[in-house]
């Protein structure tokens, strides 16, 4: 493993060591690493010799290879870069710029007229670049000399990225992440899951999603592996997707439990070939038992770990596991600290439930939100350790592993994604017709629910086409209940309690 300060020098050091060596391979090219390099080390020329603002650059691309490359670049040249989801509704790609105030977007020649025209429509309109633009021309000698002088004065602590996930107020809060928290995680993550230049690793989460920006790409990186960014559309098809993991010979994937379940009751696992997978991790969401039983059967001889984290936090705490082993969070991982505390701010007692608390590398906070900022964030006088405020509830277990207990707010798990149900409220409340709206998760059946006071006129299928304008689809109810009236409590506030009775 390399072990490096900043995360560009993960791949300078793996473009020298490996430069003909398969780097990553997506639906349309593969690849090495000193193709990765020398592309990102362009696009850095490019941007250091032309942003005077250090405001962070997008990137507009699909699952692909030269997102990574383009990432990169942008951090080569002192700037933080914001993967988007292209994918979601225009509406919610504005808001993601009014926060970002980005000085730039990258993407390719296909996309670039429909991006110059969305640009045009933002209040601060960035400049829109191409990655074949940027990487066709060689860099002059004075635009490295810019790119070297950038270099010299990056820090650990600089701005790395900008993730955006939902949030409660109804606009999407976006996470700054440091080197040195991905640093810490990157190192602590090859070791632990046993990385090296023979790892073949399929990522099944976009590159706008903290496990696939982090997770995937810089442990791989580091570990000078092979990336295989498998498409959306093979998930789909259960069996096929198996079919193609043995054909790529992937040997690990750290995946969320809800792919691997519809693995198991699609009966992939039967398939006569199956992929040589040696490591099997995963992250995100509760997984059943029954269901890891079934890989366990699968894959006997490989070696299997459940991790507990969070955009904020990337990695805090890992469980290895083994066909006996009770799955609970487990234990901190790498320089990571964790503790429980109620509600006065003191360490709980075994047994006693309270909110977790990661000390270590955390996140520098949210873009543009200090409030929200100093809410989840600070430092300690004692240690001068960061740490984050979760929001999550557990207790220590007689085995001395933290066991998740649930959420202390709005905030679910779904689809692998943290879902603040607020944000779900938020759109559903501006929708003509609609007078009160509540969104509850029923975690039995894993799906979303809107309840919802409205004119007779305003039917179910009509909101739900008003709320895919707003919302990505992980975040669009399974079910509308329309009621005639909110249930209340005593205090006139709306009877959460009584409208999960209703499920």
């Amino acid at each position: 493993m390399i072990i490096l300060r900043l995360v560009t020098d993960y791949l300078a050091a793996a473009a020298e060591k490996w430069p003909g060596k398969i780097a990553v391979v997506d639906e349309v090219r593969q690849m090495t690493y000193g193709e990765l390099w020398r592309e990102a080390e362009r696009i850095g020329a490019f941007l250091a010799s032309r942003m005077e603002k250090k405001a962070p650059v997008a990137l507009w691309f699909g699952l692909e290879g030269r997102s990574i490359a383009a990432s990169q670049g942008i951090v080569l040249a002192g700037l933080p870069y914001a993967p988007l989801d292209i994918s979601m509704p225009k509406k919610r790609l504005a808001k993601i710029f009014g926060t970002l105030e980005a000085s730039a977007i990258i993407t390719n020649r296909v996309c670039s007229e429909d991006v110059k025209k969305f640009a045009a429509t933002l209040p601060q309109v960035p400049e829109v670049y191409t990655y074949e633009d940027m990487t066709e021309v060689k860099p002059s000698g004075a635009e490295l000399a810019i790119l070297d002088r950038v270099e010299s004065v990056r820090t650990e602590d600089d701005a790395l990225s900008i993730i955006f996930t939902s949030g409660s107020t109804g606009s999407p809060k976006g996470v700054i992440s440091s080197h040195r928290m991905l640093t810490a995680c990157t190192q602590w993550q090859v070791k632990a899951l046993h990385m090296d230049e023979t790892t073949v690793r399929a990522a099944q989460s976009p590159l706008y999603f903290a496990m696939g920006a982090y997770l995937d790409v810089y442990a791989t990186i580091a570990a000078g592996g092979e990336l295989h960014l498998l498409p959306k559309s093979l998930f789909l098809f259960k069996r096929k997707l198996i079919s193609e993991l043995a054909r790529r010979k992937i040997n690990l994937i750290f995946w969320v439990p809800s792919v691997m379940r519809s693995i198991v009751e699609s009966k992939a696992l039967a398939l006569e070939e199956l992929p040589p997978l040696r490591t099997i991790a995963f992250c995100g969401e509760p997984m059943p038992p029954q269901i890891l039983a079934e890989w366990f059967k699968a894959f006997p001889r490989a070696t299997f770990s459940n991790h507990y984290g969070s955009t904020e936090v990337t990695i805090a705490a890992w469980q290895e596991l083994d066909r006996d082993t009770v799955l609970s969070m487990g234990k901190p991982c790498g320089e990571k600290e964790l503790v429980i505390v109620t509600e006065d701010g003191s360490q709980a007692a075994p047994g006693e439930v309270g909110e977790i608390l990661v000390r270590g590398p955390v996140a520098v906070g949210y873009l543009g939100d200090r409030e929200r900022t100093e809410e989840a964030f600070g430092v300690e006088e004692r240690t001068g350790k960061r740490f984050f405020h979760t929001g999550d509830l557990a207790r220590i277990d007689e085995n001395g592993d933290m066991v998740y207990v649930s959420r202390s707010d709005a905030q679910v798990k779904h689809m692998g994604y943290r879902i603040e149900l607020g944000e779900i409220e938020s759109a559903a409340l501006t929708i003509e017709g609609l007078s009160a709206g509540v969104c509850l998760f029923d975690k039995e059946k894993d799906e979303l629910v809107l309840f919802y006071v409205a004119d007779d006129a305003l039917r179910g299928k009509d909101i739900l086409r008003q709320l895919s304008d707003s919302l990505p689809r992980y975040m669009w109810p399974a079910r509308l209940k329309k009621l005639e009236a909110m249930p209340q409590t005593e205090g006139g506030k709306i009877d959460r309690r009584a409208l999960k009775e209703m499920f």
